[in-house]
């Protein structure tokens, strides 16, 4: 028989035709339908194509996305991003375009409409932080030693109704460097080499609102302030050589505007693998005071202390809404050892403690007594109070 013999540079035509396509169907985290449509013909040595996306009402990841569209072509051996439309919501639209070729070479750009915060999943829900992100990129050069600028703004910002400054971040890359630098409301200066993978990150904060970044966490009853600075410094390589110094001259927290905690100075560092915190003392509410300070190494090994008088409606925002939680508890508390088998001597004496007891809520007044822990024994002294009247 004769044998098969394959065509040198073949001739091929193959087509992409789904009007429906369920991306829950890949992807579990997102919904929605796209459809797709594309077509890839000529001779392997020279083929083209397009292919065309559309999406309506999608949402990943928890974000809306109320349009997706994206045309591709290939030619004369260059992709081709003709157009990007990505849009949150119809005042919320990211476009974008650019190229790569076969040979590396590359030019893109990628641009936003003033996007309002509120169409951002992450900040939707809250209440606190208001504002307009956008943003321009572009970049060109080769993909082995790529070239990209870019702002991102943040304007017309209010932190409880109140204007705050604006935000604006510069991006530059360039030289095999990645260059982050400007402030939101803090100074921000941050850097990255591809060489050695090697980086660099600092902090400065000089009187920042953090309700901003409370809020994003979900945490929009508490607010507070921080001034001082945070220096980073590693290589990807070796993730072990990771050093930083926190070195802060003030920090509060309040919580719907009454005061929390507060420290005038909070120092620490991390190096050889081992968090260290120099002694702290922190005031909680108007009258509590802790005292803190140890070591703690990725080596699972750690020597702890924390002293103090703690009044305990410090601990609401932490327990949820209504919490009426009450009294005082002094605490003397030392962790040594490991975490696989730590150490644990601590000491609380608790005074009029008094709150309403969940799913029963019966009403518990004038708790108080002593309870003694060793490593080995729970002790309790003079334990007592009263439920209900």
């Amino acid at each position: 028989a004769d044998a098969l013999t394959p065509l040198e540079d073949p001739h091929f035509n193959l087509e992409l035709d789904a009007p429906v396509l369920d991306i829950g169907d890949f992807y579990a985290q997102a919904q929605g339908r796209l459809s797709l449509k594309g077509r890839l013909q000529g001779r392997r040595s020279a083929p083209t194509g397009e292919l065309h996306i559309d999406g309506r009402d999608l949402k990943a990841a928890g974000q809306a996305i109320s349009q997706l569209g994206v045309d591709l072509n290939f030619r004369d051996q260059r992709l081709t991003l003709e157009t990007l439309t990505l849009a949150l919501a119809e005042d919320a639209r990211i476009d974008g375009r650019g190229w790569v070729d076969t040979g590396g070479r590359y030019e893109m750009t990628l641009n936003s409409q003033a996007i309002p915060l509120a169409r951002i999943a992450a900040l939707e829900a809250q209440e606190v932080v208001a504002g307009i992100i956008s943003f321009d990129i572009d970049g060109s050069g080769r993909l082995d030693d790529p070239g990209l600028d870019g702002d991102i703004r943040l304007t017309q910002m209010r932190l409880n109704q109140e204007p705050i400054d604006d935000g604006h971040l510069r991006l530059a890359v360039a030289g095999g460097q990645a260059r982050l630098t400007g402030g939101l409301n803090f100074d921000l200066a941050a850097s990255y080499r591809w060489a050695d993978q090697s980086y660099e990150a600092a902090l400065d904060f000089d009187g920042t609102e953090l309700a901003l970044y409370l809020a994003a966490f979900g945490q929009t009853d508490l607010a507070g302030r921080l001034d001082g600075r945070i220096r980073a410094r590693g290589d990807l390589v070796h993730p072990e050589n990771l050093s930083a110094e926190i070195d802060l001259s003030g920090v509060s927290l309040v919580y719907k505007g009454q005061p929390l905690l507060a420290t005038q100075a909070l120092k620490a560092d991390f190096a050889d693998q081992t968090l260290r915190l120099s002694p702290t003392r922190l005031r909680l509410l108007e009258d509590g005071e802790l005292s803190a300070d140890g070591q703690v190494g990725l080596d699972k090994r750690i020597d702890f202390r924390l002293n103090g008088q703690v009044p305990l409606a410090v601990a609401r925002p932490f327990i949820g809404e209504g919490s009426d939680l009450r009294g005082r508890a002094d605490l003397q508390l030392a962790v040594t050892g490991n975490f696989e088998a730590p150490r644990i001597d601590a000491r609380v004496a608790l005074d009029q403690v008094g709150m309403t007891v969940p799913v029963t809520y019966q009403k518990l007044h004038r708790l108080s007594g002593e309870i003694r822990f060793d490593g080995k024994q729970v002790e309790i002294r003079d334990l007592g109070g009263q439920l209900d009247d």
